[in-house]
């Protein structure tokens, strides 16, 4: 709403305002002249929460700001605009009495270095950036005919918040209210604002437009997404600039530095349009920003995208809840997803993709509701696109997954599609070191979420009794991600992991002077960190598995598992194995068709049998 409420603002009396604040004993912050404190003010008969602005007498241009305050929030009026109650002008008392934003600032949410305990989603910072955007294309393009306001001092201090997390530009103190016209500029005899978040060219040249503010916006904008004030220096040496956020931006590396609070719970989607938006506002070329209406716009499309999914998500999430258990095989039965790099008939090197096809099979024969999720390699006939596609951050790149799916024997096989699983031929583990833990970490992320995504028969597969088998250390991480960036998080609380070890020669170990992601806070990744008197330290794959997972199997045989605890056996890792010693079983695999039949020896059987014990002891793991 936009209006003219000169009318309504009151010349309040100091005593008055004196008795509001309690002789102004609650800062609660400063403004750009002047401290802020806190006060009830009876108004039209009602308590009113009020933030008084007391002008300081030291600050010579203090004067002229409170009068173009006064002056500018006495005629405009909008939800996004912090609203003038009134205003004192006693010889030396000036003051200014706003609403109350019971949220405070934006900058005392988004600092890493805070502990103030406030924290914002995702969805919450692009509301209020949305808000704030809003407010300040009603100063530039709504303020009357033919005028418009510049605000020369948009920084993240200067957006309030209030108590239902909307947005309010405030302290109007340097802005400049001026005529409008093409290419409209004002010459100013002194640069104002914020270091940090003033626009180069305002500073350089003395002229201020629109597009000024524009800039100090986008500087806020990638505020909000890193969880950085750009006024502050950080014990790792990634201050937010202009310059470090654009380099980021044009690299590909945003992921980088984006707040890890947000990583894992913001679509990709909304995310790249919001860093787009602000990268265009910092566009050295000041004609080439944006307009705020644009930026406005934008920012609106960003907040819908992801209020979109999180409405599809609530349903989806909705829908698990009132999935019941599958009505087969007792009160022990459970959603068991087993997650391999390889699965025969589609995809096979040796035992491991026998393993894949053949356990789930027998463990649905026991009443289990069984999920197998593979890479999807080739362009397999039988399969069915679920529609379903998500995006997912390696190494601070977005990558896209297509799901594909089909039934058989009693099993859901749900297969994993992106470029980088294609045209591997029969070296399906092919590749430099980098190449085959870019393709884990995807996978193992894709893998994860896809009982949450993929309808199987017309339902999801409950969290409520979910148990994930990861075969082999390919799929290692998958235990490590659960607990993470789920368990962590509230997700998937009741679900739990058993790692499968087929050859302990095979760990993937990576040196530490290597590069080496895996998009984990340091907590975690200190996990990886092993010590061999051969190979010297390095990050291990295998070995934060094993010690993340609720339950560990070795598929050769009783005596491997023992052969493990041994310094001879256990290739670098008997001590992990000797301290989780407690959820480690050995089970004869059954699985080498010199052997065994597996389509007739009724020893498999016993084996699912046996599988199915370890599953049930990991659901009772914490």
């Amino acid at each position: 709403m936009s209006g003219s409420k000169e009318a309504q603002i009151l010349k309040i009396p100091f005593e008055k305002i004196e008795l509001a604040t309690d002789h102004f004993k609650k800062p609660i912050g400063s403004g750009g002249y002047g401290p802020v404190y806190y006060g009830e003010l009876s108004v039209n008969g009602e308590n009113t929460k009020v933030a008084v602005k007391r002008l300081n007498g030291q600050h010579g241009q203090g004067l002229k700001q409170f009068w173009t305050e006064v002056q500018l929030l006495s005629r405009e009026e909008h939800q996004n605009l912090i609203s003038l109650v009134g205003y004192c002008d006693e010889e030396k008392e000036k003051t200014i009495v706003y609403e109350y934003a019971e949220g405070g600032s934006l900058d005392t949410y988004i600092t890493r270095i805070s502990n103030n305990g406030k924290t914002l989603s995702w969805v919450e910072r692009l509301q209020i950036c949305t808000d704030a955007a809003r407010g300040l294309d009603h100063l530039h393009n709504h303020v009357g005919e033919r005028l418009m306001i510049i605000h020369r001092d948009i920084k993240s201090s200067n957006i309030l918040i209030d108590g239902n997390r909307g947005a309010k530009i405030s302290d109007l103190g340097l802005s400049k209210l001026n005529a409008t016209g093409v290419g409209m500029s004002l010459v100013v005899s002194r640069v104002c604002g914020t270091v940090g978040y003033y626009d180069p060219v305002y500073e350089a040249t003395g002229i201020v437009t629109k597009k000024s503010d524009v800039y100090s916006f986008g500087i806020v904008l990638f505020e909000v997404l890193c969880g950085r004030l750009c006024l502050v220096k950080y014990k790792d040496g990634l201050p937010i600039s202009s310059e470090s956020v654009k380099e980021h931006y044009e690299k590909g590396t945003l992921a980088e530095i984006i707040d890890p609070s947000l990583k894992e719970h913001m679509r990709s989607d909304s995310m790249i349009k919001f860093s787009e938006i602000a990268y265009k506002c910092l566009n050295a070329d000041r004609e080439q920003r944006p307009a705020m209406d644009d930026v406005k716009k934008g920012l609106e499309e960003a907040l819908e995208l992801e209020k979109h999914h999180k409405q599809s998500d609530l349903a989806a999430d909705q829908q698990v809840m009132n999935v019941e258990s599958p009505p087969l095989g007792g009160p022990n039965v459970m959603n068991v997803v087993l997650v391999a790099a390889e699965c025969t008939p589609w995809s096979k090197t040796g035992s491991l993709g026998d393993f894949a096809g053949v356990l789930p099979k027998a463990l649905a024969k026991l009443g289990h509701r069984v999920m197998v999720v593979v890479p999807r390699y080739e362009n397999y006939a039988e399969l069915q696109e679920t529609g379903v596609r998500k995006w997912y951050i390696v190494n601070g790149e977005y990558m896209e997954v297509h799901y594909f799916q089909t039934y058989t024997d009693g099993v859901d096989f749900v297969f994993i599609q992106n470029s980088i699983f294609e045209n591997l031929g029969s070296n399906i583990y092919g590749g430099n070191p980098q190449d085959i833990l870019r393709r884990m970490v995807l996978f193992c992320k894709a893998a994860i979420e896809a009982p949450w995504h993929v309808l199987c028969g017309g339902t999801f597969y409950s969290d409520e009794n979910l148990v994930f088998i990861a075969n082999d250390w390919h799929t290692a991480l998958l235990p490590v991600y659960l607990k993470a960036y789920y368990h962590e998080h509230g997700y998937m609380k009741y679900a739990r992991s058993v790692l499968v070890i087929h050859n302990i020669d095979h760990q993937g170990r990576v040196p530490l002077n290597e590069d080496f992601y895996v998009d984990l806070p340091q907590d975690y990744l200190d996990k990886f960190k092993t010590n061999d008197p051969v190979d010297g330290d390095h990050y291990n794959i295998l070995a934060a598995g094993l010690k993340t997972a609720h339950g560990i199997v070795t598929v050769l045989s009783h005596g491997y598992a023992l052969e493990l605890k041994t310094h001879e056996g256990g290739q670098g890792l008997h001590g992990i194995i000797i301290e989780n010693d407690w959820k480690l079983k050995g089970i004869v695999n059954g699985i080498d068709k010199k052997e065994w039949n597996l389509e007739v020896d009724l020893s498999w059987d016993n084996v699912a049998n046996q599988y199915e014990k370890v599953l049930i002891d990991a659901k009772k793991q914490e």
